[in-house]
């Protein structure tokens, strides 16, 4: 256990050094683009007591990628958040870790009962060093079949038009389906590519009852 606080220790140091880490000034720009100082207070800052105006632009990502992913327009003031270095998707709760720090997870949980198709809960991973979006879940208060079924030529035209219309991967590369699975009226798909000579895939959840994406991992 020791060894391991230690390492976690040592990677800390390598990662944000004592100089890097002092208190930054706060930017003027209100872009959702992050200044050089708003990405090493999000890198540093592992107790996640991120500045407001850093936690408004994390919040304004989230909604700004529900409406782009997803079609959902997200009212920000009858959702509460959590931001954080890692999440849980099946619980939407944050997890702190200690690797990956450009990457930062935000979670949001609506206050009360949703209206009928409101988001319930929402998830993003997001780079702020890459400016992507790695992965996304969302939970819509919607009709939920657990018996409701896909066949596996219709749960891939799904798949590939959303991978298509969100522009995903890069144009033209050729997509091969690696994993087709249903269970508890779900369909879990895997889809395999190759980008300069790398082997790349990227990971679907589709809600069968409702024929939607509701999640997308890209590796």
């Amino acid at each position: 256990m020791k060894r391991k606080i230690l390492a976690s220790i040592l990677v800390l140091g390598l990662s944000c050094n004592l100089l890097s880490c002092m208190p930054v000034k706060k930017d003027a720009n209100n872009t959702l683009d992050f200044s050089e100082n708003e990405m090493l207070d999000i890198k540093c800052n592992t107790n996640e007591n991120f500045d407001k105006a850093i936690e408004q632009k994390l919040i304004k990502l989230l909604t700004e990628n529900a409406k782009k992913y997803f079609g959902v327009d997200i009212d920000e003031s009858n959702m509460s958040y959590s931001i954080g270095k890692k999440v849980g998707f099946n619980s939407f709760e944050v997890i702190p870790k200690i690797d990956d720090l450009e990457d930062i997870y935000i979670v949001g949980h609506a206050k009360g009962q949703p209206s009928k198709s409101q988001v319930v809960d929402i998830s993003m991973e997001y780079d702020i060093l890459k400016k992507k979006v790695e992965e996304m879940k969302i939970s819509l208060n919607k009709p939920y079949d657990k018996n409701a079924n896909l066949s596996k030529d219709e749960a891939i035209r799904i798949g590939e038009k959303f991978i298509k219309d969100k522009q995903l991967v890069p144009e033209g590369v050729n997509l091969t389906v690696d994993k087709f699975v249903v269970l508890n009226g779900y369909t879990f798909l895997e889809f395999k590519y190759i980008v300069n000579n790398d082997d790349e895939d990227i990971e679907l959840v589709i809600d069968n009852t409702n024929k939607m994406v509701i999640m997308f991992d890209i590796d």
